[in-house]
């Protein structure tokens, strides 16, 4: 009987005094985003190709040839 008189205001006491942490879905999103290292390399793959098309300004030189290049490789082809 004593031990029961004992545990009911522990338990009483336990329920007023615990508030769980609450924590958002958006934090916990941005979180992994932040310190995910396999997400990590992808933003920078990303960055990497943003970053070469802004680089990608010049064409190339306009080539001109009068030799063999669209030749088949057998020669019996030729004629």
């Amino acid at each position: 009987m004593e031990k029961k008189n004992l545990l009911i205001p522990v338990f009483v006491f336990s329920l007023f005094s615990a508030t769980a942490q609450t924590v958002s879905l958006d934090s916990i999103l941005d979180k992994i985003q932040q310190s995910n290292p396999a997400l990590k390399i992808y933003d920078n793959e990303i960055r990497s190709m943003d970053e070469a098309a802004k680089g990608a300004k010049s064409w190339m030189p306009p080539e001109f040839g009068a030799g063999f290049w669209m030749t088949p490789y057998q020669p019996k082809y030729w004629k």
